[in-house]
């Protein structure tokens, strides 16, 4: 098959299910959410609350989200330490799939406060950064959903005492959203 045959193919798929998923664009949730979230990264947990905006264009949300890591320090005085996380970001959202399942990507940017709490871990008083990935949302009631967030972090946030990067590298993050 031609290359022109694929592209014409795959415009027709796209211009029916557009449509058909923007029809249905009345009873997806849109509007503004809450979230809490578990998350791992660079062997670090966390634990996060979001708060998004009602979508813009029915596909885009603005996204705050604050989230407290510790640091997995094995050689240290203590195992574990705290660290403070501040993002801001968009998240973009696809039509509901099935009536149950959105899929949708997400990026932004990061300041990390790794000195809130203890001076252990940098030397620096805030480090900025970037995050982005792919989320897939359940609902499991009309405006509540499960959510799985797999993506990665960057930032040139490195610990003190070790050549260490505390917020690089592949990120997880399962959760609750609420849609008011």
């Amino acid at each position: 098959m031609s290359n022109l045959k694929k592209i014409l193919m795959v415009g027709i798929a796209l211009g029916l299910l557009i449509p058909v998923g923007f029809s249905q664009e009345a009873s997806w949730p849109q509007g503004f959410s809450v979230a809490f979230a578990l998350t791992e990264l660079a062997d670090n947990f966390g634990l996060g609350l979001s708060v998004q905006t009602p979508f813009l264009f029915s596909v885009v949300g603005v996204r705050a989200e604050a989230q407290v890591y510790w640091l997995n320090a094995p050689n240290s005085p203590e195992l574990w330490y705290p660290f403070l996380v501040a993002r801001l970001g968009l998240a973009s959202f696809s039509f509901m799939l099935a009536e149950v399942i959105r899929v949708y990507g997400y990026g932004g940017v990061e300041i990390i406060f790794p000195g809130l709490w203890t001076d252990y871990i940098d030397n620096e008083p805030f480090r900025f950064g970037g995050w982005g990935g792919f989320g897939l949302e359940i609902f499991f009631v009309p405006n509540g959903c499960y959510y799985l967030e797999i993506g990665s972090t960057g930032s040139p946030a490195q610990t003190r005492f070790e050549p260490r990067f505390y917020r690089n590298g592949f990120q997880t993050l399962v959760g609750l959203r609420y849609y008011f």
